[in-house]
């Protein structure tokens, strides 16, 4: 029961952050976290440090949420990529 409502707590989270960044003119589908880091890299003013202190217990959090932003991100556009290749394909298997 408690994994659950753990689980449900980190995808609402997760939601949040991304309406958030979303509201401040961030990338698609992604976090706070995410676009912090990308900050960082470019030595622009972040809250890399808060946030990692926030996640104490993730050796980096900032870090590996731009990561698996980048993961996300390449994916999606590989697969609309796909689609427009091969849309006549798609549309005649989900009949």
């Amino acid at each position: 029961m408690f994994q659950k409502i753990g689980k449900w707590f980190g995808r609402v989270s997760i939601s949040f952050s991304i309406f958030v960044n979303t509201l401040f003119g961030g990338k698609n589908n992604q976090t706070v976290s995410a676009r912090q880091y990308f900050r960082l890299t470019q030595n622009k003013w972040n809250f890399c440090f808060l946030i990692n202190g926030l996640f104490w217990w993730e050796e980096d959090h900032c870090r590996n949420s731009y990561e698996k932003w980048e993961v996300i991100n390449n994916a999606m556009k590989y697969y609309e990529e796909y689609k427009e290749k091969y849309s006549d394909r798609i549309g005649s298997m989900m009949i």
